[in-house]
């Protein structure tokens, strides 16, 4: 039978590592704050000066607290160090917070490609496909209905298709197409 391995969350293993650290990151978040025996006091998440948030700084030796959880005696609220960072650095979403733990950390950022694609995507390849031919054939319609327009019955070099493919108005240059309308001497 072959071992089974528990594969853990980005967040976890940052967790963890702050854990590890947890003086530093109590000493950087929330520096209002001081060490008394294996705890560090503070008044609250915010840095507010006083007694009444402590979060602890080791593993207890019986296995039953451990380090970087914290609790708030005033309010029950209670987490980790990364919650302890998104209220520090006001961190609005999940990613917020990693990103300024591996910034603290020293750790590299994940790879674009982690990141980058929603998991909708990451299971349809196919539509990413489509979405580059549309923009492909996007590009040359845009480019197909930005070329000069020469008058019916001339060439696009001829001078009348010169005269008439680009007409000034304010300062704009502006292709238009001849129509019975705008043909030369008002003939139509």
């Amino acid at each position: 039978m072959m071992p089974t391995t528990i594969s853990t969350s980005p967040a976890t293993q940052i967790a963890s590592a702050l854990a590890d650290n947890a003086e530093a990151v109590c000493r950087r978040y929330l520096s209002k704050g001081r060490k008394e025996g294996g705890y560090w006091l503070v008044g609250d998440v915010h840095n507010t000066p006083g007694r009444s948030l402590y979060i602890r700084l080791s593993a207890s030796p019986d296995g039953r607290g451990a380090a970087g959880k914290w609790t708030d005696a005033q309010n029950g609220d209670h987490g980790d160090l990364l919650d302890i960072i998104a209220a520090a650095r006001n961190c609005r979403t999940m990613r917020e917070t990693l990103v300024e733990a591996r910034r603290f950390l020293s750790l590299p950022m994940p790879p674009p490609s982690e990141t980058g694609l929603s998991a909708a995507a990451k299971r349809r390849p196919e539509r990413r496909k489509l979405l580059g031919s549309y923009m492909a054939r996007r590009s040359r319609s845009r480019a197909a209905w930005c070329a000069p327009i020469s008058p019916p019955g001339t060439s696009a070099t001829s001078p009348v298709a010169k005269r008439f493919a680009s007409i000034p108005i304010a300062g704009i240059e502006r292709r238009t197409r001849m129509t019975p309308m705008s043909a030369p001497h008002g003939r139509r």
